[in-house]
């Protein structure tokens, strides 16, 4: 089989089983960037439930987790020279869009960046083993900040499932055991590698990360009409405004992700103290 057919039918395989599966966890939503924004609030709040999470910051008095009050500026000339020191694979564009997350996370959700800082210390080694595995990006690794905010029991309404949000068939065509008694969605060593490999896949058709993080939440088909209505462009920020309105919130998030686990110090944010260590 030629290089052209083999992608060619890489492109047809993925769309075929993902798109399906991407439209269920879509259509029951109103797809604005605002409830983009919701929704990855409602993540890091449901992390706070937790019986760990909760635990650890009532054993926890040395540190206080109650939101901090004061209201940090945040300079864009500042922004853009960390996230440039910080850049490596994953192109870190900085612009309104990425700026209302960053203040997110350094403003409005303190405590959540606690545990998630706290949380990444268990998960990194995991994730960045599978990425390692692949040869992806590690900065990857903050994928599951925005999918399910580090908790490996989260189950969208759609049925996503895990750090990684499969959904079913796309778990089952990564080779995740998914029955009664088994959900290898939810197990972060299983599920890391699967995630790894799809992203893996989703290179081998764009050659882009910001594509390739747009089309891990939408699936390669949405991404493809993207592309197709934009005359071509295969840059995430001019095909932009073709992208499921959800997705258009997705790649900003990630690059505010990855921001704020570098700097959250900046912030005053102190790690939470997990009862795992």
């Amino acid at each position: 089989m030629s290089i052209k057919l083999k992608h060619i039918f890489l492109v047809t395989i993925l769309a075929l089983f993902i798109n399906a599966n991407v439209y269920a966890n879509y259509k029951d939503k109103d797809t604005t960037l605002t409830i983009e924004t919701q929704q990855i609030q409602n993540n890091l709040d449901s992390l706070i439930n937790l019986w760990y999470i909760k635990l650890a910051i009532n054993n926890d008095t040395s540190i206080n987790y109650i939101a901090n009050d004061s209201t940090y500026v945040l300079y864009d000339s500042i922004i853009v020279q960390q996230l440039q020191a910080i850049e490596q694979e994953v192109k870190l564009t900085y612009n309104d869009k990425v700026k209302a997350f960053i203040n997110l996370y350094a403003n409005k959700r303190h405590r959540q960046v606690s545990s998630l800082v706290d949380l990444s210390r268990i998960y990194d080694p995991i994730i960045e083993s599978a990425l390692d595995k692949y040869n992806l990006p590690l900065e990857l690794k903050y994928l599951p900040i925005i999918e399910s905010a580090f908790n490996q029991r989260a189950v969208s309404r759609a049925g996503a499932t895990g750090l990684w949000q499969f959904m079913y068939t796309t778990g089952k065509m990564y080779n995740l055991e998914i029955n009664s008694y088994v959900d290898e969605r939810r197990d972060p060593v299983k599920s890391s590698d699967a995630a790894a490999k799809f992203l893996s896949d989703l290179y081998k058709i764009y050659h882009d990360w910001t594509l390739v993080i747009a089309a891990y939440n939408c699936g390669p088909g949405n991404v493809n009409k993207a592309i197709k209505r934009s005359k071509g462009k295969t840059n995430f920020w001019e095909i932009y405004n073709k992208l499921p309105r959800e997705t258009r919130g997705y790649v900003p998030a990630f690059i505010a992700a990855d921001y704020i686990m570098h700097y959250y110090k900046d912030y005053k944010i102190v790690p939470q103290k997990n009862i795992f260590h």
